[in-house]
């Protein structure tokens, strides 16, 4: 038997317990039988296909169970089964990378899904603003053509880390920060405006990849209601650690559009493709040495990726390096200067890299877990919009470390002096 032949029909298969059920047939055969060699090839097919299925494998115990298997195998003589629990664990073992939790590891979390459908239709409250700093001229701040076909959710894995604190920069990247859902809700409602017509997109510090995916995603013209494939934008998510970027091309594979999705009603992802019809590719940059990354970009995105002054001045450097002219348009967001040490030095460091720059501030519906069609400038009501907070500070909760800033947010909007 073979693994489904794509990166989200895996996830959609560990998701749907098929690992889980193998597992309890080995627990509960009575010997000898048939079903206990099967779910063993199935283990080991499931396995070979993704290592994210040896981590669901060992997070379910499944190390504990093959050994108890085996003893059994042994006892009874079973030769075959033996040969066969001892392939899964072998592989199991194999497909799991250095730096990963090892073999006795606690539960991994699962990965996240995301729905941000409901801010496809959100109004493009900064669409003048944005349409200024790319040099044209804006008629209509709203969609003639709202869109009504299903979307897909986001599907985002973390990286379980060993220490309960973080111990430096180098593995920020490894969780979701609170900043990421309301800028990546604003990105998909400002969606035409920043990535109309097809353009080349850079995050910087992408981390786990929520902004950048959701980027690629609704900036295809499955969303974008544009007609012409050709116009389909490219999404570069880069990061420095070399785990972050192994969880990033994992993550981009999971949400990497079909190519056929434009002649579709249904957009599918997990059609994982690696040539120049990819939607995503994942690259190593380092802000403060000099990279390979050499292309210059429509859209350079960025989000709570500043935390020392340092950090700022690279940030701008890398901006106005990667920045194409002529309506290159940078998205730095920020939490407020007393979350994070160094927002504060972001405009005099734009200003010294020669970049224009202004600042947005969120308008209170990206705040809420979803747009519920109504647009009201206060946070402190009740009714739809007070539950929306409500679900989202449950959401932030659930999936980011040290949520409760996201009011303060706001974002720098740079671009290269004319």
């Amino acid at each position: 038997m073979c693994a489904p032949p794509c990166p989200r029909s895996l996830l959609c298969l560990r998701l749907n317990g098929c690992i889980s059920d193998c597992l309890y047939t080995l627990r509960s055969v009575q010997w000898p039988s048939e079903d206990t060699l099967d779910a063993c090839k199935k283990l080991h097919a499931y396995i070979d296909n993704d290592f994210d299925c040896a981590l669901d494998f060992l997070s379910l115990g499944g190390l504990a169970v093959l050994k108890s298997f085996l003893t059994k195998a042994l006892q009874v003589k079973a030769e075959e089964c033996r040969d066969a629990a001892c392939d899964v664990l072998a592989i199991a073992e194999n497909k799991v990378p250095k730096g990963w939790k090892s073999l006795s590891s606690d539960i991994m979390p699962p990965p996240l899904r995301f729905d941000v459908s409901s801010f496809l239709n959100c109004p493009p409250f900064d669409w003048d603003a944005l349409m200024g700093m790319r040099g044209e001229v804006s008629h209509s701040s709203t969609s003639p053509n709202p869109v009504s076909s299903p979307s897909p959710d986001l599907v985002i894995r973390r990286i379980l880390i060993e220490e309960k604190r973080q111990t430096s920069q180098q593995d920020v990247g490894y969780l979701l920060w609170p900043a990421s859902l309301p800028f990546t809700r604003w990105l998909v409602a400002h969606r035409r405006v920043l990535f109309g017509g097809g353009v080349q997109v850079l995050e910087l510090g992408s981390g786990c990849g929520l902004c950048g995916i959701a980027a690629g995603i609704f900036s295809h013209p499955h969303f974008m209601q544009e007609t012409d494939a050709k116009k389909r934008s490219h999404v570069v998510l880069s990061d420095f650690n070399p785990l972050v970027l192994e969880n990033l091309r994992r993550n981009a594979a999971f949400n990497e559009p079909s190519l056929h999705a434009d002649q579709s009603e249904h957009i599918s992802l997990g059609c994982l493709s690696q040539g120049p019809e990819s939607l995503f590719s994942v690259e190593k940059l380092d802000w403060k040495e000099e990279g390979e990354l050499n292309s210059l970009f429509d859209v350079v995105i960025g989000c709570d990726i500043i935390c020392t002054e340092e950090d700022a001045a690279a940030v701008a450097k890398v901006c106005r390096q990667r920045l194409k002219e002529g309506g290159g348009l940078a998205l730095i967001c920020v939490p407020p200067n007393e979350v994070r040490w160094g927002v504060s030095a972001l405009p005099a460091a734009l200003s010294k890299e020669e970049l224009e720059w202004s600042v947005i501030s969120l308008h209170p519906s990206f705040l809420q877990a979803s747009f519920s069609g109504e647009v009201n400038d206060s946070l402190e009501v009740g009714g739809v919009q007070a539950e929306e907070m409500w679900k989202a500070q449950e959401l932030a909760n659930e999936t980011c470390v040290a949520p409760g800033y996201e009011r303060g947010l706001k974002i720098f909007a740079a671009s290269r002096k004319k």
